[in-house]
């Protein structure tokens, strides 16, 4: 009995561990926005300078070889796809998949695993109802 109400009370807190490094991304979030929206405001507001001529004898640059977006890295999305696979037709709110990522020692940014949800659910992979997310079948 007291064994079921500890690991009860552990899970509530791990719950609410994640739920606090989730708030606390979206407060660095938010400080970085000002702090950007402040140098804006202070900068000059000055014309963009003309774009240089390009050289005819000029290499192409390397490819890159790191992603173009900080979309979500490919670990979140098959974690996601596995968690909201457990989950089943009740599926997942994201708090729960930020939750369940904590809990297996994955800590992930909420807007990284709502945008990924939204393109998952786009892409026909993923349904969402009332805030909660399922895999769709043959999905």
């Amino acid at each position: 009995m007291i064994d079921s109400k500890i690991d009860e009370i552990r899970r509530e807190r791990d719950e609410l561990a994640a739920q606090i490094r989730s708030l606390q991304d979206q407060l660095a979030g938010l400080d970085k926005a000002l702090a950007i929206l402040r140098r804006e405001e202070r900068a000059p507001h000055t014309k963009p300078a003309a774009p240089k001529p390009v050289a005819t004898d000029a290499k192409p640059p390397a490819p890159r070889r790191s992603r173009r977006s900080g979309g979500p890295r490919p670990r979140n999305q098959s974690m996601v796809m596995d968690m909201l696979a457990e989950a089943g037709e009740q599926g997942m709110s994201v708090s729960e998949v930020l939750a369940a990522g904590a809990s297996r020692g994955t800590p992930m940014a909420r807007a990284s695993i709502s945008s990924l949800l939204s393109r998952l659910k786009r892409e026909g992979k993923v349904a969402s109802r009332d805030g909660r997310y399922a895999l769709i079948e043959g999905g």
